[in-house]
């Protein structure tokens, strides 16, 4: 089962600055987004790396795009 954490949006602080995301917190958001959306399509059981994988991709996509990775 997922466990959902901290959101991407809730860093505000790392918005006004130019600094880089730790690994952790980068793992936190994928955890995060995976959470949503095994939530989204119902709770599946057994698919807990496809909506892993899909979080990632977006996670780090999206952080590159902000320069923040």
């Amino acid at each position: 089962m997922l466990k959902r954490t901290k959101s991407l949006k809730k860093s505000s602080k790392s918005k006004k600055t130019k600094e880089k995301f730790s690994p952790e917190q980068i793992f936190d958001f994928i955890q995060d987004r995976a959470y949503r959306l095994w939530d989204q399509a119902g709770r599946p059981q057994g698919r807990d790396w496809e909506f892993w994988f899909k979080a990632e991709k977006e996670v780090k996509n999206r952080l590159k795009k902000l320069g923040k990775i």
